[in-house]
């Protein structure tokens, strides 16, 4: 059964292994397996640069990084993403003279950091494996 997403994200991860090391003693998602059949996907809807920080370190310790509101986990098969710009705010960012701390978008009454503009597409790019994809949907399966 196909679920919907909707909201403005800063990240999203496919996790197939849970890649346990010295650094990261669980693994990025420690329940994941190959041989399942599923993939974890983790999404992380916006948050403050502080949040965010909390939980990438905890990815380094022994605590649960998915135990913040701002972060989803599910288990999939497969998945459709589609990254949908906001015209109106791409349209400001570019127009804008502000410098990039300085800007910010308002979410749940939260003001939310703007990323600097690494692509010439107002969604971003994709990271897949060390791979830039500039393409704003992706299928995985």
């Amino acid at each position: 059964e196909w679920q919907t997403f909707r909201g403005p994200v800063v990240g999203v991860s496919l996790i197939t292994l849970p890649s346990p090391c010295d650094i990261s003693p669980d693994g990025a998602s420690p329940c994941c397996h190959l041989g399942d059949g599923y993939t974890d996907m983790i999404i992380v809807r916006a948050c403050t640069t502080a949040e965010m920080y909390a939980h990438v370190q905890r990815n380094f310790n022994r605590k649960d990084q998915f135990d913040f509101d701002f972060v989803n986990v599910h288990r999939i098969k497969q998945c459709y993403i589609r990254a949908i710009s906001d015209p109106e705010q791409a349209t400001q960012n570019e127009s804008n003279n502000q410098s990039d701390s300085a800007r910010s978008r308002l979410v749940d009454g939260r003001a939310i950091p703007l990323p600097r503009k690494i692509s010439r597409h107002p969604s971003g790019v994709w990271n897949v494996d060390g791979e830039l994809l500039e393409e704003p949907s992706l299928l995985v399966r």
